[in-house]
Formats: C-alpha cells, sequence, structure tokens
C-alpha cells in the first residue's frame, strides 16, 4: 500500500519559486513511490471548487484535512518563518503525524504541541451586546 505524504513548505509571499519547489518535490517523491500532496494543487483545488481565489483560513483548513489523512509531512526549509507551516506542525504533532526534513529520513521531533492557554481577557462587545440583551441561557453552561 503507498504511503501519503504531505508537502509543508513556506509559500505566502513567495508563491512562483515555492510553486516550482513544490512541484519538483512532487515529481521525485511520486517516483519514489509516494503519493503526493501539494498545497498548491489543494489551493487551485479549491478555486476551482470555489469560482473564486479562497481566503487563507479557507485553504489552511483544506491543507489541514489533507495532511490529516496523510502518513508524514515533509517540512521544507524556511519553515521557522511560515505561519502555515507552523501550523501544520503543530497539527502534525498533536496528530501524531510523522515529520521529516525534505529529500531525507531524518524525522524531526518538535518539543511542543497546541497549547490552550489563556493569556489574556478582553471585554469585546459585539458579543456580549447581543448576548446581554437576552435571559441568561443556563442550558449552556
Amino acid at each position: 500500500m503507498q504511503k501519503k505524504i504531505y508537502l509543508s513548505l513556506p509559500i505566502t509571499g513567495q508563491e512562483a519559486p515555492s510553486k516550482e519547489i513544490a512541484q519538483k518535490a512532487q515529481i521525485y517523491y511520486e517516483k519514489v513511490g509516494f503519493i503526493v500532496i501539494n498545497p498548491h494543487q489543494v489551493k487551485q483545488d479549491m478555486f476551482e471548487i470555489l469560482g473564486r481565489i479562497p481566503t487563507e483560513p479557507e485553504i489552511m483548513g483544506a491543507d489541514l484535512m489533507e495532511l490529516g489523512q496523510c502518513d508524514a509531512m515533509i517540512l521544507f526549509p524556511q519553515w521557522k518563518n511560515s505561519k502555515g507551516c507552523n501550523l501544520e506542525i503543530r497539527f502534525a504533532k498533536d496528530y501524531n503525524i510523522p515529520i521529516y526534513e525534505v529529500h531525507t529520513d531524518i524525522k524531526l521531533e518538535f518539543s511542543s504541541t497546541l497549547k490552550n492557554d489563556v493569556n489574556q481577557r478582553s471585554k469585546d462587545d459585539w458579543i456580549t451586546r447581543s448576548v446581554l440583551d437576552h435571559e441568561p441561557c443556563e442550558a449552556i453552561i
């Protein structure tokens, strides 16, 4: 059974070179027997489905859905400054998807997982205004 891998590489602000690198990597990994999920193809598929340019959150949602179905993630250089790559790393780590450096057999281990610690609380009346206009709903809590 073929293994499925996800290519995680910085895209925003460097779409053309990133697309070229991803295409070359896809050809390489398919040649050695993997099914490859290329985030550029995910974005193109989203464009065709929606009939418009997808938003960044829509693209990331689709990317994470694809990553969740993969056996491993391949991480490319310059990932540290990529919001998308870092989100994919946290997702892969939290869901036990192994992460490897591109074109190597080196498995990467990351010490942190997604943490839901509240750092700050502040009022924002767009939600509280409509909630406070009604009787409290005891069934929610």
